[in-house]
């Protein structure tokens, strides 16, 4: 079914690095608790699952920010841990701890249990819901799909529920290495048909938070994260039904937007390319181990209930 013509694609010329006439705003948990409305539907729906896997319901709350704002895109309402969920491994969420999972996967034998989940079957309410807030936004603003990140699916995954550090899979980084890259590796498979289930269904932008891949060093961070957000890129751009817009990429250090073009090597900017502005020492700012080369950094900065308020959804 053809969709309406898009109307404001602000946000679409920004990321294709065209001129706009001003900059593009959409708000990341646009459906989220500061709306009387979405509490109201939440309330109906019984809990946050529920919500997320009824289309209508998922559909309604995408919208009723853009009701009230002028936002230049709608995000999809759903949740990072979709694809675990539908891995079988018991996904909950306990009141004021965030999500659980009854079957954490912390062996060999757990992760040869993993599959790519059915696009079609277990993850069917998610292409159903992009399509129909596709279909009842008419052009109004496009659409952006998600999905976590391997790195950030498998903390959860692997400790199973929220943590401050996650150890417990730092731990398989470091004691079982191709068993985490194993894990990881099913994770970017499932992350790429996902997301180009969504295109299919409808999406128009494509994000991937990596919520948890700032706990990691530089060289962890481009092992055991980096390494697999690339291999879905390749197979989003392999895929002839996903067309996949590439905005700019940031300094490690600072985060300074630069072009493709301009990019220095390992991704660093121009100042922190200088003798100058010399790499920090991983060791300066702590380590979970002492280890000959800096893998796993301190874990970031901690406020009460960030355990739960971490944990990305696009509303919950």
């Amino acid at each position: 079914m053809a969709f309406a013509t898009l109307k404001n694609d602000r946000l679409l010329r920004a990321l294709r690095r065209e001129p706009t006439d001003t900059t593009p705003i959409w708000v990341m948990r646009q459906a989220g608790r500061y709306l009387p409305e979405y509490r109201t539907t939440r309330e109906r729906a019984g809990s946050f699952m529920a919500l997320a896997q009824n289309p209508e319901l998922a559909c309604e709350v995408t919208l009723q920010p853009l009701e009230r704002f002028d936002l230049d895109a709608a995000i999809l309402f759903s949740d990072i841990l979709t694809i675990p969920e539908a891995m079988g491994l018991g996904l909950s969420f306990a009141p004021g701890e965030g999500p659980q999972f009854a079957r954490p996967v912390r062996t060999r034998a757990d992760v040869a249990k993993l599959a790519v989940p059915d696009m079609d079957g277990d993850l069917r309410y998610v292409m159903d819901a992009v399509h129909l807030i596709r279909q009842e936004l008419h052009g109004r603003v496009p659409l952006i799909g998600f999905s976590g990140s391997p790195w950030t699916l498998a903390c959860y995954m692997v400790e199973g529920h929220g943590s401050r550090d996650f150890v417990t899979l730092k731990a398989m980084c470091w004691n079982e290495p191709a068993l985490a890259h194993q894990l990881l590796d099913i994770l970017a498979q499932s992350v790429a048909h996902y997301l180009i289930a969504q295109v299919a269904a409808g999406a128009q932008v494509l994000m991937i938070f990596d919520t948890w891949g700032g706990m990691l060093s530089p060289a962890a961070f481009r092992e055991f994260s980096l390494r697999y957000i690339a291999q879905i890129i390749a197979a989003l751009k392999a895929a002839p039904q996903a067309r996949l817009d590439h905005g700019s990429v940031r300094c490690t250090r600072c985060r300074r937007r630069q072009s493709r073009a301009a990019r220095q090597p390992r991704s660093r900017c121009h100042a922190h390319q200088s003798r100058r502005h010399p790499p920090r020492s991983p060791r300066r700012h702590g380590q979970l181990w002492q280890l000959p080369r800096p893998y796993f950094q301190s874990r970031p900065r901690h406020h009460p209930g960030s355990e739960s308020r971490a944990h990305e959804s696009a509303g919950g």
